[in-house]
């Protein structure tokens, strides 16, 4: 990447070239216990869920004249609606999304209640998360 701003040519030519694959929804593993443990580390398994994760492809970049006086772009990606709609269906019919909404009361990634109710309740809680912090 060069040390300017705007990427140049060469960089903007290199996105145009990728696919992107996946969404955060595919990096999840179901355990025995009903929770979702992130796959992001196991590269070979991420490998084998991403052949089969929704692509994406970079078509077109705007990007203002490097002498423009003034010029505004407010976000670094633009998509449309349906591509949004279309994301938003791909996640809720993830494995992950539908066990949350199956269970309102218990976090599917952290096992932790979303109400504990008390202190007593929020240690037990938290003691279960040691071999889980870092990987949300």
């Amino acid at each position: 990447m060069s040390t300017s701003i705007l990427p140049t040519f060469k960089e903007y030519h290199d996105s145009l070239s990728h696919i992107y694959s996946g969404g955060v929804c595919d990096t999840y593993e179901k355990n025995e216990n009903g929770t979702f443990d992130s796959i992001s580390e196991d590269k070979a398994e991420l490998k084998s869920r991403l052949q089969d994760a929704v692509k994406l492809k970079i078509t077109g970049i705007i990007r203002p004249k490097e002498d423009a006086a003034s010029a505004s772009l407010s976000a670094p990606l633009g998509y449309t609606k349906a591509l949004t709609d279309y994301l938003i269906d791909y996640t809720d019919d993830s494995a992950v999304v539908k066990a949350q909404k199956k269970n309102k009361k218990v976090n599917v990634l952290s096992g932790m209640t979303f109400d504990p109710g008390d202190d007593d309740n929020k240690v037990a809680d938290a003691k279960t998360l040691p071999g889980k912090s870092g990987r949300f």
